[in-house]
């Protein structure tokens, strides 16, 4: 679901996270750390169940999946991939990494 979503996710995250001050939006901050920590939460359950790496702090694959949602935003803004393709590569490059 937050893979499928990444669009709006990323945005936020972009706006909010990544340039505060930008926005003047105070709130937009506030809810960016909400996010955030939820999707530590999923990450930690992904952990607990064996889908993600234990030995890691479920903080390590939430950044790296905030990253991943907002490169593929902006690769997607600026023509090289579609919006439809995303998803599948934020969850491969989660849970696969880059190799072949």
């Amino acid at each position: 679901m937050l893979v499928a979503a990444y669009v709006p996710f990323a945005r936020l995250w972009n706006l909010a996270y990544v340039e505060p001050d930008v926005s003047g939006l105070p709130e937009a901050g506030t809810r960016a750390k909400a996010i955030f920590r939820r999707t530590v939460k999923i990450m930690e359950r992904g952990r607990r169940s064996g889908l993600l790496r234990n030995d890691m702090p479920g903080t390590w694959p939430a950044s790296t999946s905030c990253g991943l949602a907002e490169t593929a935003w902006e690769l997607t803004l600026e023509g090289h991939m579609g919006a439809r393709q995303g998803p599948d590569f934020i969850t491969a490059l989660l849970l696969h990494g880059a190799s072949a």
